[in-house]
């Protein structure tokens, strides 16, 4: 018998997020030290807690949402490899995504919501400064 009680529900939906964010990290950071993927990872959740536009309703919802995150976008080279990557490739993901849903380790972007590889320039972020670099990535503050 399956269990739909809401406690079992909300560990479902808890464990998908979990999973859907170490997806993410690694499909957006999978060449990064452990400090670029913790970055990645907690610009997903300072995302989803920011509640603007850019904020799905869950941390999956987040990672998700259309042309946020390249990784998820239909025909992009890494979505396959993403979803194809096993668990044993996603550990050093999952212990960053693990560290920002849990807290456990500071946010090096200091609360930034936006990211782009180093060497573009996306439209976003045009006339903005980086709050910082960390690996290959510039996070931004203060994108509306």
């Amino acid at each position: 018998m399956t269990d739909y009680s809401p406690s079992a529900v909300a560990v479902a939906a808890e464990s998908f997020d979990a999973m859907i964010l170490t997806r993410t990290v690694w499909g957006e950071a999978r060449g990064e030290p452990h400090a670029g993927k913790l970055a990645v990872a907690y610009v997903v959740i300072n995302r989803f807690k920011s509640g603007k536009w850019f904020a799905g309703k869950t941390v999956a919802s987040t990672c998700m949402k259309a042309q946020q995150f390249s990784c998820w976008n239909a025909g992009d080279a890494k979505r396959e490899k993403m979803c194809d990557a096993t668990l044993a490739d996603l550990d050093e993901s999952q212990a960053a995504a693990l560290a920002a849903v849990l807290g456990t380790q500071g946010d090096p972007t200091e609360g930034c919501t936006h990211y782009h590889y180093v060497g573009i320039s996306p439209p976003w972020a045009s006339g903005k400064q980086p709050h910082v670099t960390i690996g290959r990535h510039s996070f931004y503050k203060e994108i509306d």
